[in-house]
């Protein structure tokens, strides 16, 4: 899984509780980093911040997006609108809860089936 989030403190939270259910994490700190982890390896999921320091994470995103990896946003409360084609695309906000967080990426995964409507 790709685990993009600049906030050292929170990566450490997020890394340690997708190790502890199994996953494989690749944390990468700033977008660029990313998108080259991206063409590194087959990501089952990934879990993007928006704002990644000062950059948005929208161009990841997009490449995501082409290679078929679902991915879940997280995000302060003064995100509104996600910009296309990515407004469909699951939004958590932070704060977070982390068994929302966790269900939310283990759906995309596989691991859980998605909830009935």
């Amino acid at each position: 899984m790709l685990l993009v989030e600049d906030d050292v403190a929170f990566g450490e939270i997020l890394e340690a509780l997708f190790l502890d259910h199994g996953y494989e994490v690749h944390w990468a700190r700033t977008v660029g980093h990313a998108i080259q982890l991206s063409h590194a390896h087959a990501f089952a999921a990934a879990l993007l911040d928006i704002h990644v320091g000062s950059e948005l994470v929208f161009e990841l995103a997009d490449r995501l997006r082409t290679c078929a990896v679902p991915y879940v946003f997280m995000s302060g409360p003064f995100i509104e609108l996600l910009p296309r084609p990515h407004d469909t695309v699951p939004l958590v906000r932070k704060p977070l809860r982390l068994k929302e967080l966790l269900s939310a990426v283990e759906r995309l995964s596989g691991r859980l089936p998605s909830p009935a409507p």
